[in-house]
């Protein structure tokens, strides 16, 4: 429920770790980094630090061939990278894992702690059907291995790519099942079930119910010290309070987030900071503000290959915003690539620049397109009709 001890736990690690320079054993250095992922939720105060023990693990992996060892580096590596925005390494750390290790030789907690992880990046990277596998497989490895402390936490995460891929029904199924599961004393999970609620609200359209829970899930995580679930409900609020018409307050939540994304080193958050501010000045007309800021945010996308807006956002904001990009000529490649990715829907029929899964010309020619590739087609034309 209060994260903020960390801090002070994190603080004296870092002492005792310089103050005695070595430990006494490889294994040892690497459970005791691996076990610091904890710090993340305080990055503001810690980010320099994990900065370097991420650096340090790297080393280490490449020293030992335990793979309960590798995969305890991999579980603190994947969340760090995911966060920090680092995609295109988190992918390949993940992808290593899976083609490398024997999972089912290793300890059920850490292999679920992992396969949530996984789920998570792989439904960040509109990789839909996979996270949803993972995700499934987390589950049941819950009820064969009787570790059933993490069954709220596999729930929810499964409602993520549920979310993101417009699946409603099953993202208000995921939600049902968070909750049934949640112990309502651990009040951070509380405010993870009310956080997908908000968002669930999104999804409907529902700004009033969404507003409100945004609010209500802020003031609830603010005095835990719970860094990102802060960020998350700011940037949820702030989706609200622009649907709302309320741009200043928007504004200041977009601004507060940007700042966290800039102390902390989670790149993720500046992004989809960036993009909503992008939302908000497009919202509002301002042309030159909005593709200005749309600039700075693709091109930090495409370097590390975002897709969705972390953690979520409607699918119609990300659709407003790459049909801004593409009639602006912003990063047309990449934004292209989001689009076929996501499987999005123009909002404009007549936006030619729009990546349409089939095109058809009719008009003094007739052609067909699949994915911007001409299909040719064989055999004679029909000279008459057909009777």
């Amino acid at each position: 429920n209060d994260v903020r001890p960390v801090d002070r736990w994190g603080t004296i690690f870092q002492a005792l770790s310089r103050r005695e320079g070595v430990f006494p054993s490889l294994e040892a250095e690497i459970r005791a980094l691996a076990s610091l992922a904890v710090l993340g939720f305080r990055a503001s105060n810690h980010g320099t630090y994990l900065k370097g023990v991420c650096a340090r693990l790297e080393e280490l992996t490449a020293l030992t061939a335990d793979p309960e060892l590798r995969l305890a580096t991999a579980i603190f590596l994947s969340f760090f990278h995911l966060f920090t925005g680092e995609w295109r390494r988190l992918r390949g750390l993940n992808e290593e894992v899976e083609r490398t290790l024997d999972l089912t030789t290793l300890p059920p907690m850490h292999v679920i702690t992992w396969q949530v992880g996984y789920c998570i990046e792989l439904g960040m990277s509109g990789n839909f059907a996979k996270a949803f596998e993972l995700n499934a497989q987390a589950q049941s490895l819950a009820e064969a291995s009787g570790v059933r402390i993490f069954d709220a936490y596999i729930a929810g995460h499964g409602v993520y790519p549920a979310l993101n891929c417009g699946d409603l029904a099953l993202t208000e199924r995921g939600i049902a099942k968070m909750r049934a599961a949640v112990n309502p004393a651990r009040l951070l999970d509380v405010c993870h079930v009310e956080w997908l609620e908000c968002a669930l609200a999104m999804a409907r359209d529902d700004w009033l119910l969404a507003e409100r829970l945004a609010h209500s899930g802020l003031e609830k995580v603010l005095p835990s010290g719970a860094e990102i679930g802060i960020a998350q409900n700011r940037l949820s609020l702030a989706v609200t309070l622009i649907e709302l018409g309320e741009g200043a307050a928007a504004e200041a939540e977009i601004e507060r987030l940007l700042d966290y994304a800039a102390i902390s080193g989670h790149n993720v958050f500046r992004y989809s900071g960036l993009m909503l501010k992008a939302y908000a000045h497009l919202k509002t007309g301002d042309m030159p503000a909005a593709r200005e800021t749309l600039r700075i945010a693709l091109a930090l996308g495409r370097e590390d290959d975002y897709v969705v807006l972390v953690p979520y956002v409607p699918a119609k904001v990300l659709q407003t915003l790459c049909a801004a990009a593409l009639q602006a000529g912003i990063e047309v490649a990449y934004v292209r690539s989001l689009i076929r990715r996501l499987k999005m829907a123009s909002p404009d029929p007549a936006l030619d620049a729009w990546p349409w899964p089939v095109r058809i010309y009719t008009l003094g020619r007739f052609e067909v397109f699949r994915d911007d590739v001409l299909l040719k087609f064989s055999g004679k034309a029909q000279r008459k009709p057909m009777e």
